[in-house]
């Protein structure tokens, strides 16, 4: 099978990660997108909501794509969820699959600072994606970093829809009392306002 690995914190999941993901699935004819959680993100501040509301709310937003599945393998890992240890995991359950991790292209100039970046290509092809502000053409001409570079013909450019939504501007206007709708699901926004989350 051809899997695609969504990872992310999720704080929360929203409309633009799952335009995203479906773009990706139908581009390289995907059988299926994995959003996986993170636990415990190590490279950034821990997450707002804890993570079986993360997880919660990412199955609920998938729930009615049967090209989307959800793992929670990040969240019952101990210690800090590291990408080549996800990536690591799921070609041992399988070794069949050909993985293609999605990764925003904000986060590809961060590779350096990944655990073990050069075993990525080891275990699946590195999908980049556009994202607002860093368009994919400036990502390819910016000088390569050795872990960059170690990625070589694994990588794959592929520009998606541009929908300029953020988690962070997500949870400022809840914090506010201001609506999300059209930024979330509905099914999403309804666990926001049952949990009382961000608020």
């Amino acid at each position: 099978m051809r899997i695609g690995i969504f990872g992310g914190t999720f704080d929360p999941i929203h409309i633009g990660h799952l335009r995203a993901a479906q773009e990706v699935a139908e581009k390289l004819a995907l059988d299926r997108v994995l959003f996986i959680p993170a636990g415990c993100p190590p490279h950034r501040c821990a997450p707002r909501a804890s993570a079986n509301h993360r997880l919660a709310m990412v199955k609920q937003a998938v729930a009615d794509n049967p090209r989307f599945e959800v793992s929670d393998m990040e969240i019952r890992r101990a210690g800090k969820s590291f990408t080549v240890d996800t990536l690591s995991e799921l070609a041992r359950a399988d070794p069949f699959n050909k993985l293609y991790l999605i990764v925003g292209s904000d986060q590809i100039a961060k590779i350096d600072k990944w655990r073990q970046p050069q075993k990525i290509s080891e275990y699946a092809r590195l999908v980049v994606i556009s994202r607002p502000g860093v368009k994919i053409s400036a990502v390819k001409k910016k000088p390569a970093s050795p872990a960059f570079r170690s990625l070589g013909k694994t990588l794959i450019f592929l520009p998606v829809s541009l929908l300029d939504i953020s988690a962070s501007n997500i949870r400022s206007r809840l914090r506010a009392g201001r609506e999300v709708r059209y930024l979330v699901p509905e099914s999403v926004i309804k666990y926001l306002r049952s949990h009382k989350l961000y608020q």
